[in-house]
């Protein structure tokens, strides 16, 4: 079994919330978008918000079960 590495799991935490903040700003830009790409852009929030539940459902389980 791999031992903990926290610096690592840190990183790829760091990494998902730093993505969501770079979207949000790229997309709330006043003119970014044309019909068809707010479109594409609404479809993929909807579907990374729907993954994302499913990662937050997941920890909780998560530590609940570590806490017992």
């Amino acid at each position: 079994m791999p031992g903990h590495n926290l610096k690592a799991l840190g990183a790829d935490l760091k990494v998902i919330s730093n993505a969501s903040d770079e979207l949000s700003q790229l997309i709330f830009r006043k003119g970014y978008t044309t019909p068809r790409e707010f479109a594409l852009v609404s479809a993929a929030a909807k579907a990374i918000a729907g993954q994302m539940k499913s990662l937050v459902k997941i920890s909780e389980q998560i530590v609940r079960a570590a806490e017992g």
